[in-house]
């Protein structure tokens, strides 16, 4: 995997971890902590979304074409936010129509797709002050299924 995706990916983690230690608590302020944590990986989650695509297709584009058109390639993707399933099947499809067409054939395309819309319209809602019902349970099932998806999408890339 691209090295400053996994940096990233692996500093995610481990803050996934150590939240594990308030996930043990049972008291009421435990509850609005757990909560508020919970709304901040959500946002993390969605970034390192949004990093890892743009990290993998640049990189891509800088190991597989000219410097000009690695550039342009960079240049276009500094502006991709809010990356839910469609959107990323329209950035793959831009590189390859195969690469596109394999991600929807994906035998867990489905759940990719759950998992990424979740993170992404939670997101949302946050960013924009809603204090929208993110649990700690549905967001790390869904952090591992985008985990799995950033893979699929790196080993496109890189074979």
């Amino acid at each position: 995997m691209n090295t400053n995706v996994r940096s990233h990916q692996n500093r995610l983690d481990n803050l996934f971890k150590k939240f594990e230690v308030f996930n043990q608590l049972k008291s009421p302020e435990a509850e609005e902590i757990k909560a508020h944590w919970s709304r901040y990986l959500c946002v993390l989650v969605s970034g390192f979304v949004e990093f890892a695509l743009i990290e993998i297709y640049t990189d891509y584009a800088i190991r597989r074409s000219t410097s000009k058109v690695a550039n342009y390639v960079s240049q276009q993707l500094e502006g991709f936010q809010n990356p839910k399933m469609q959107k990323v099947l329209t950035l793959a499809g831009s590189f390859s129509a195969q690469w596109r067409e394999e991600i929807e054939k994906a035998s867990n395309f489905e759940q990719f797709k759950i998992a990424l819309d979740y993170v992404i319209d939670k997101r949302n809602k946050i960013a924009h002050g809603e204090l929208d019902n993110v649990t700690y349970g549905t967001l790390k099932n869904n952090y591992q299924t985008i985990k799995t998806l950033i893979t699929f999408i790196d080993d496109q890339c890189t074979r």
